[in-house]
């Protein structure tokens, strides 16, 4: 891989291009013994002591096969994430267009300290089944690189176009709770309507059974109905923020549902496209039992929210000082006018147990007040929390939107607010000097949390159409120190989109 300084610009920071390139000879500087036992390192793949970043290129080609896709996994080292050696993921039965690496997330999912890697490849055949879509769980290794295993949708439940591994979800397993991962697919004609949604939560029982369970909108307690369109299960995200308190909530993105105050909804009902989230309260406990919520834009039924706003896009969770945030984005908001400009709802669960909304984050108001809204910009487009400066701050994606005082179209930015722990003024991270259409912002997700809950130091930004790379790029930022990663698959893979995903 080839890494550099670039520069970027923040509110209160400009950093200068530094110009160094590293020579191939670099990679794997600062190599540690591995050993998956031992490990401090919280995003640590394959022992090593370092964290490692995952980022995902769907369309990437692999070993001669057009588009099949790949996940590069950044190996640490002393100097830092992603500036180690580089190991290349790919389905072992990948296909033209499968899209692997169109979603990927990270969690302990065995008993040992590496962190394992859940992989989506929305487009691949199961079965037979045109797009029925797959996911691979990848166990970390101090031992070579990780293999796959393939989860896909139980051969009753096998759709065309369904694209099962669209979105994902996985957390540690705690407090006596097992690990879990979550897969959408969310154009699956749950209880026969077209493209309602479901999700399957898979998880390893105390008898060591895998289990695959099915949660719709037509599951027994879970607030809502599966109608045309919704894509239930579009964005993923766990978290605790109801029901038992030490249990595992799922919060489920339906962006795509319209809205009519009350009943199932038909075509061409209702509010197109208004959106709205659920959280499913237990999941592991509920056994098919569920008790749930559901939140939406509009604050009551005479004030339902507009079409096309898309509530639920994207989600994330963190916990921080005892209490639980949950973001969750409207990236078709119209603000003042402008239309798309895009909005960010935050929620809070207190330390008792209290689950409540806390404020909207819009162009041109409140924090965001230097923020100026911006046709198309779809503010929101991604979503992570992080921990820069003893606090929490929410990284918010604008892929669309033109860096400041550059007329460059949808060369992207990264917008961040401090949510709890210090002053909540609006920053900036973006490319000076950046190409059109390069999309900053993509993907974003924190690095370094001592948990799958607790926000990590480093924020890691991607670049799916980043120029000077022809295949794409992630920056990771730490404090100043900002650093641009672009990968080199040699024999193996071809880049494409790297960048597209990231954990």
């Amino acid at each position: 891989m080839t890494i550099r300084k670039i520069a970027l610009v923040t509110a209160a920071l400009a950093l200068a291009a530094a110009g160094c390139g590293l020579p191939a000879a670099h990679a794997g500087a600062g190599r540690a013994a591995a050993d998956c036992a031992t490990t401090t390192a919280r995003s640590d793949v394959n022992g090593d002591g370092f964290d490692d970043i995952v980022a995902g290129d769907p369309f990437a080609d692999v070993r001669g096969v057009l588009g099949a896709g790949a996940v590069y996994v950044l190996l640490g080292s002393e100097e830092g994430p992603g500036r180690g050696d580089m190991m290349v993921l790919s389905a072992p039965d990948g296909r033209d267009g499968d899209g692997f690496g169109w979603s990927v997330r990270t969690a302990h999912l065995d008993e040992d300290r590496c962190l394992d890697i859940v992989v989506g490849a929305p487009y691949a055949d199961s079965g037979g089944v045109t797009d029925s879509g797959a996911a691979y769980v990848f166990t970390g290794t101090a031992e070579g690189t990780p293999t796959g295993e393939r989860v896909e949708a139980p051969g009753r439940r096998r759709e065309k176009a369904a694209h099962f591994g669209w979105s994902l979800a996985a957390v540690d397993g705690r407090d006596g709770e097992p690990s879990i991962v979550a897969i959408g697919a969310p154009h699956e004609d749950a209880e026969g309507v077209k493209d309602s949604g479901a999700v399957y939560l898979r998880y390893r029982g105390s008898d060591g059974e895998v289990t695959l369970d099915r949660l719709t909108q037509g599951s027994e307690g879970v607030i809502g109905n599966s109608e045309p369109g919704d894509q239930f299960g579009w964005s993923l995200v766990f978290g605790r923020l109801g029901g038992d308190a030490a249990r595992t909530d799922l919060v489920v993105g339906t962006p795509y549902e319209d809205v009519d105050g009350v009943g199932q909804q038909r075509e061409a009902q209702g509010i197109p496209d208004v959106g709205g989230v659920t959280i499913v309260h237990d999941v592991v406990n509920a056994r098919g039992r569920y008790t749930s919520v559901k939140h939406e834009l509009g604050d009551s039924r005479k004030v339902m929210g507009n079409a096309g706003e898309r509530f639920g896009h994207a989600v994330d969770y963190a916990e921080w000082q005892g209490e639980g945030y949950l973001a969750v984005s409207a990236p078709g908001v119209d603000v003042g006018g402008v239309s798309d400009a895009g909005q960010i709802r935050l929620y809070k669960r207190d330390a008792n147990g209290t689950f409540a909304r806390i404020g909207d984050l819009r162009p041109g108001t409140g924090v965001l007040r230097s923020a100026r809204a911006a046709e198309g910009a779809r503010l929101g487009w991604s979503l992570a929390f992080w921990n820069p400066r003893d606090s929490l701050v929410l990284a918010i994606g604008s892929p669309f939107e033109s860096a400041r005082g550059n007329p460059t179209p949808e060369s992207g930015l990264v917008r961040q607010v401090t949510v709890a722990g210090g002053e909540g003024a609006d920053q900036v991270a973006e490319r000076t000097g950046a190409e059109p259409n390069e999309r900053f912002g993509w993907a974003v997700a924190d690095l370094g949390g001592g948990d799958d809950v607790t926000p990590g130091n480093r924020l890691v930004v991607g670049i799916p159409d980043e120029r000077s790379s022809n295949g794409g790029a992630v920056a990771v930022v730490a404090g100043a120190d900002i650093e641009l990663i672009t990968p080199v698959g040699g024999d193996e893979a071809v880049a494409a989109d790297f960048g597209s995903s990231i954990s």
